[in-house]
């Protein structure tokens, strides 16, 4: 499948009705499935908007159901939101716990994608609401906080294996 011409695949539509779109996100990719349809996209501005046309052009009201991945679903969930498409974003936790109750062993994007979707149409989890203008400036500083407290452990671990006059001093300037 090309990353900028999505390898699209679309069976028969559910009018009037909600669609579960299983989306397994990556830090390029979107691997989505979708009653009786699939797709690959980048998960890019680009990418993101070619997504939801395909879903929407299934005829149903689409709910993407996606696990957290380190981040790399936010830029979906904000366009989701942006857009009114409903999503629900998983503990990635459950999600395992439900594979292994199906007996789910492989693991692929497409795979994971079908299993997000039989997620969303078994269990019907509750939409993730957006986030208030707050709470979302909240999260940002949280995450650049532990992106902080991560390379202050990292740089004292480095400064107590520094050898030689100039590597301690560039340590202790960091």
């Amino acid at each position: 499948m090309s990353q900028n011409n999505p390898s699209i695949t679309t069976a028969e539509s559910t009018v009037g009705a909600i669609c579960c779109v299983g989306v397994d996100v990556s830090k390029a990719t979107l691997q989505a499935n979708w009653g009786g349809g699939a797709g690959c996209f980048d998960n890019d501005a680009q990418g993101i908007p070619r997504l939801f046309h395909a879903v929407r052009a299934a005829g149903a009201e689409p709910m993407l159901i996606l696990a957290a991945t380190g981040g790399y679903e936010a830029r979906l969930a904000a366009a989701a939101h942006t857009a009114k498409i409903a999503l629900c974003v998983l503990e990635p936790g459950r999600v395992r716990a439900f594979a292994r109750a199906l007996g789910q062993r492989a693991k692929t994007d497409p795979i994971d994608a079908a299993l997000l979707r039989t997620f969303g149409e078994r269990v019907r989890p509750r939409p993730t609401p957006a986030p208030s203008a707050a709470q979302a400036e909240l999260a940002a500083l949280q995450s650049r906080r532990r992106q902080l407290v991560r390379l202050i452990v990292a740089e004292k671990n480095h400064a107590e294996h520094a050898v030689g006059a100039a590597a301690q001093k560039s340590v202790r300037r960091t």
